[in-house]
């Protein structure tokens, strides 16, 4: 360790040396410590700079990124850390070395700094958090004696090169742990405990650095849980100072932002803490102007959070189109898009088109006792600025209906009325929904009434209901961070005897050891791509008027996916 940190000290002045020549003149940061960031992750400039990227200002002149992003009202660098990367352009790079290199020069040019350090080779989020491989063997203990090191090694290699980081992520996207296996959520004392070993090692080196606890999907419902289950597992109020949220909206962006500033409101009054979204973004291709709007009006809510604890809003990866990354906020051209003119001061949002009217499709409409149908709100012009709408049902205990996608479930035998408002010029149409008593074999094929009557038997604890669906609002849904092996069926009574066809929609992120659907004593095995499947059982053969159909899945842990829309379908009558 002693060797390698005299290393990197030699590197840094090598590096401090140099960037008298390539850089201009330190400053200090322009902006108050305490105030309100606009940020940017930029950490693959160094990588798209060497494969000879240029990148070009508004008047179309070859210029330094940073300057541009300064220019364009950011103040604030994010920059990630790896452990031990690869030299992958795009999958690695961001070693100490590396990091503390960028951090020098963005200092230089007088950004504020975020260090987020990912406790991986390579990127950890919400789907993979990977334990470095110098550390994979090593048991809770050991890991928090590698956390305290490493964390102190990244803190003292930006404090030799004159470096002082504002802000530090121990973790990223933590929302199932860090380090897996040891450091899953489900395992939520050793992931406090991990924290606590970032957090300390960071204040050891820089007292007045502020820690973030960062965790993706901003705009969800698990949001205030998950800090409340880290704040039950012993994490203390000294061990953070920020959370932090990542908001990726689609381009309808009023279909989520009162979802993100509810979290964010009631996270600030809760833990007394500071909120910032410390990554944000959007499909500037499909919709320049909702990605502007979209971050004009993500800087308005956090600027009302309460208490002003509304710190900060970072773009990841503004720079990425280089990288094929669609959310990015360059144009193809290499100049910013109108994105980045929503982080200058004094930016409002704009409407170019806005909307004239609403009407629905269909004003009366007919179901079945979970089944699902769909009203679209056709608004006035096509090509209106703002395109968000809201459904809300006049009983949602006989008709769900999505609040923005328009998707109505029939729940019990009835009606409701479903009224639409849009969100520009609050134009309003409704319609008429009759729900009528199932003709369906299966009860709650689409998992629309949540599990019942469904059987859930062996590990429990591992099935739900989500909202990533193949149609509806909702669908059966898998994960558990550990080996697991459960079913799911329903059995059918009092069908003819004959000949069957079963069939059900999956999808997921594969490796289970089983996947399968089964009727009666058949059974079709599934593999999940990351796209939705639809395996099906031919010759299904009913002979007492019985049927017990279902899904089966054994994985070693870790693995996810979701199972919608079974059907059963009559063949052929009994032969005699």
């Amino acid at each position: 360790m002693i060797n390698r940190i005299i290393a990197m000290i030699l590197t840094f002045a090598m590096i401090i040396s140099m960037t008298a020549f390539i850089l201009p003149i330190k400053v200090s940061a322009s902006s108050i410590p305490d105030s309100f960031a606009k940020g940017a992750d930029i950490s693959w400039l160094p990588q798209l700079e060497a494969l000879g990227y240029k990148f070009y200002n508004d008047n179309g002149e070859e210029q330094d990124l940073l300057q541009i992003l300064k220019d364009h009202g950011i103040d604030s660098i994010r920059i990630r850390a790896f452990v031990d990367p690869s030299d992958d352009p795009s999958n690695g790079h961001c070693s100490t070395e590396e990091v503390v290199a960028l951090a020098s020069r963005v200092s230089a040019f007088g950004f504020r700094v975020m260090i987020d350090l990912h406790y991986s080779d390579t990127w950890a989020d919400p789907g993979k958090q990977i334990t470095p491989k110098a550390w994979a063997n090593d048991n809770l203990d050991q890991l928090k004696v590698h956390v305290s090191e490493y964390t102190s090694e990244v803190m003292n290699a930006l404090k030799v090169a004159g470096v002082t980081p504002e802000w530090v992520q121990i973790g990223n996207e933590i929302n199932n742990g860090m380090m897996h296996p040891l450091g899953e959520y489900s395992n939520t004392p050793n992931l406090v405990q991990l924290i606590q070993a970032g957090s300390s090692a960071a204040k050891a080196v820089f007292p007045g650095i502020k820690v973030i606890i960062h965790r993706a999907g901003g705009a969800e419902n698990g949001v205030e849980p998950f800090y409340a289950g880290l704040v039950a597992a012993g994490l203390k109020d000294s061990d953070y100072d920020i959370i932090g949220l990542s908001y990726y909206p689609d381009s309808v962006f009023t279909s989520s932002i009162n979802e993100l500033t509810e979290n964010m409101n009631k996270l600030a009054e809760k833990y007394g803490k500071e909120v910032m979204i410390v990554e944000v973004g959007g499909e500037v291709a499909k919709d320049a102007d909702s990605v502007y709007n979209m971050l004009v009006n993500v800087q308005n809510k956090i600027h009302a959070a309460p208490n002003d604890l509304g710190t900060g809003v970072f773009y990841w990866a503004p720079e990425g189109n280089y990288f094929g990354y669609p959310k990015s906020a360059w144009d193809p051209d290499g100049t910013p898009s109108l994105a980045l003119d929503a982080f200058i001061d004094g930016a409002v949002e704009n409407n170019r088109y806005p909307v004239q009217s609403l009407a629905l499709d269909k004003h009366t409409e007919t179901i079945e006792v979970g089944a699902t149908s769909k009203l679209n709100a056709i608004i006035n012009p096509a090509n209106a600025t703002y395109k968000g709408i809201t459904f809300t049902s006049s009983n949602p205990d006989i008709v769900k209906v999505h609040p923005y996608n328009g998707t109505i479930s029939g729940l019990a035998v009835g009606t409701a009325t479903i009224s639409v408002v849009s969100y520009d010029g609050g134009f309003t149409d409704s319609s008429k929904v009759t729900v009528v008593p199932s003709t369906s074999m299966i009860q709650n094929p689409g998992f629309e009434m949540g599990l019942k009557p469904w059987k859930v038997t062996g590990d429990t604890d591992a099935v739900s209901t989500d909202i990533d669906v193949h149609s509806g609002t909702l669908a059966l849904h898998y994960w558990r961070p550990t080996a697991t092996e459960f079913k799911v069926s329903q059995t059918i009574t009092g069908i003819k005897n004959g000949t069957y066809q079963l069939s059900a929609w999956v999808y997921g992120g594969g490796e289970e050891e089983i996947s399968e659907i089964f009727a009666g004593g058949k059974r079709k095995s599934f593999t999940n791509t990351g796209q939705w499947s639809n395996p099906t059982i031919d010759n299904v053969v009913v002979t007492d008027g019985t049927l017990t159909i279902g899904t089966h899945l054994k994985f070693p842990g870790g693995q996810w996916g979701n199972i919608d829309d079974f059907k059963l379908i009559k063949k052929a009558d009994a032969v005699k």
